[in-house]
């Protein structure tokens, strides 16, 4: 199960402003890689994709908003299958599309 900290850090998805709820770490980049990488892509914050892996799975959270009830356990952890999936950031295709009109 995936660690969690306390809000004392922000979060980490593009256009969160949840200051309270508790924040998952990232997925270990050389145990699960692709699993890492859907959590970077779907966060959408072009500042964690410039960093180190490494730096990103120690340093940086996403909050326990971004998951479903389902992936979540009684305690606060998460399933080590969820990805965030919750209040995400738009694609960017859908972006540009609205942004023209």
């Amino acid at each position: 199960m995936l660690m969690f900290t306390f809000a004392k850090r922000t979060c980490d998805v593009r256009g969160c402003s949840d200051k309270s709820s508790p924040r998952h770490r990232f997925p270990n980049p050389h145990k699960n890689p692709e699993r890492y990488q859907k959590w970077l892509d779907l966060v959408d914050n072009p500042v964690l994709k410039s960093k180190d892996p490494d730096l990103v799975f120690r340093s940086h959270r996403i909050c326990h908003i971004h998951f479903k009830l389902e992936d979540r356990s009684t305690n606060w952890f998460l399933q080590k299958t969820a990805v965030p999936s919750l209040y995400l950031p738009q694609p960017k295709y859908l972006r540009n599309v609205c942004d023209k009109k």
